[in-house]
């Protein structure tokens, strides 16, 4: 398949293209050998998303492909289930607001999970997990919070904390998945 034959955002070709910084020219290599075997586009997501490598997997490209296609890209979730998975906590929570709830006795936040109500995954992955730029890279920066607090099991009630952590996070989310992100204070 020629690139100037396939149908995907100008900019995702642009990070695919990129062999400068971090993992780039592995990247740039697993596009380039996708490009060759596909006869189309849909087949070349299909092959490029379903990489098991690391390297890739946490790239720009890699995650901006998934982000632009993932409104009409049939099975996306199987991929963001495969990163959120390699989170060191795993949590699952229900919304009858579109979030996730997030607080202590003296401040609580409802953060969107970027779907609606419903049951979704949270996943809180730890300083030095190797996935955390898939998650910066596949999902939507919400908020950072920082301090001791606790994670809810709906967005609705205080009554019972599924986990309780301290120190400063990120919070990002995207179509009904939500991954917390531990930073340096």
């Amino acid at each position: 398949m020629r690139e100037k034959d396939l149908k995907i955002d100008s900019f995702v070709v642009t990070c695919m293209n990129n062999i400068y910084g971090d993992d780039a020219e592995v990247n740039n290599e697993w596009y380039l050998e996708c490009l060759n075997k596909a006869k189309d586009t849909k087949e070349f997501e299909k092959l490029y998303l379903s990489t098991k490598d690391k390297n890739i997997i946490c790239s720009q490209a890699y995650g901006e492909l998934l982000k632009k296609q993932s409104l009409f890209y049939k099975g996306y979730d199987k991929y963001y289930h495969y990163v959120m998975n390699k989170a060191e906590i795993k949590k699952v929570t229900c919304s009858d607001r579109g979030g996730l709830k997030i607080g202590n006795d003296t401040f609580s936040i409802c953060v969107s999970n970027g779907y609606g109500d419903g049951v979704f995954k949270t996943a809180i992955f730890l300083k030095g997990n190797p996935y955390i730029n898939a998650v910066d890279h596949m999902m939507n920066y919400q908020v950072a919070v920082d301090g001791k607090f606790n994670i809810y099991d709906c967005d609705c009630r205080n009554d019972v904390a599924l986990v309780e952590l301290e120190g400063s996070y990120i919070v990002y989310s995207y179509n009904g998945f939500v991954a917390l992100v531990e930073q340096d204070r």
